[in-house]
């Protein structure tokens, strides 16, 4: 939360557009995970050890963002339904690599009433890697390349010789005709997807799926 999390808000907020409302009455402290311009409207980063140190905020428009959310426990999900309301003046977002079919993120994304809205995130289609692939240098230094993709690709996927699945294999590069099957790994991390295949839990998602 300190020196992840809130280091890239501070960067960020660095860079804003004075369109956005934010500017000089905006306080932000140097190291501690909060930014305040009232009582009433502020941000603050939260690591709690039991859900009653998390809840009890309650103002009419409030957002959470629960970062690598799937590897948080069910305290976090259970406070925060206490305060979070549907009512369009909330939003609830978390992020996380989808590595884990055992985790509360995937039972709340999976159940049959669900109403989260789910958006993957595939390196394969990331700037940096669409730059590397037409030769070009990386528009986002510090963000995953053709480099770091291709020796994932490397470790943890498999040539077909076969019919490929194009619900779980992928080609690769773009239009060479060669088809990969990813592991687990390379699916929840550079893929943007539950593993097809979880050696941590009894049903895997793509029999869930068929299911």
């Amino acid at each position: 939360v300190n020196d992840l999390l809130w280091k890239e808000i501070r960067v960020q907020r660095g860079k804003a557009d004075p369109q956005w409302g934010i500017g000089p009455k905006d306080f932000i402290g140097p190291s501690a995970p909060r930014m305040e311009r009232s009582k009433e409207w502020w941000a603050a980063g939260y690591v709690a050890a039991k859900g009653e140190n998390f809840k009890g905020r309650h103002t009419e428009q409030m957002m959470f963002i629960m970062d690598e959310a799937v590897g948080l426990p069910e305290l976090y999900f259970r406070a925060t339904k206490t305060m979070f309301k549907p009512d369009g003046k909330m939003l609830w977002i978390c992020a996380y690599n989808p590595t884990d079919t055992s985790s509360v993120m995937y039972s709340e994304v999976m159940a049959l009433d669900s109403d989260w809205v789910v958006i993957e995130l595939s390196s394969l289609e990331h700037p940096n890697v669409l730059a590397g692939l037409r030769g070009e240098p990386s528009p986002i230094p510090a963000a995953v390349d053709l480099g770091q993709l291709e020796a994932a690709i490397k470790d943890d996927c498999e040539d077909i010789d076969g019919e490929p699945d194009p619900t779980r294999d992928f080609e690769w590069p773009p239009g060479s005709g060669k088809w990969l099957r990813p592991g687990s790994a390379f699916e929840g991390e550079f893929l943007g997807r539950w593993p097809s295949e979880d050696e941590a839990a009894l049903w895997s998602d793509a029999a869930w799926l068929a299911i």
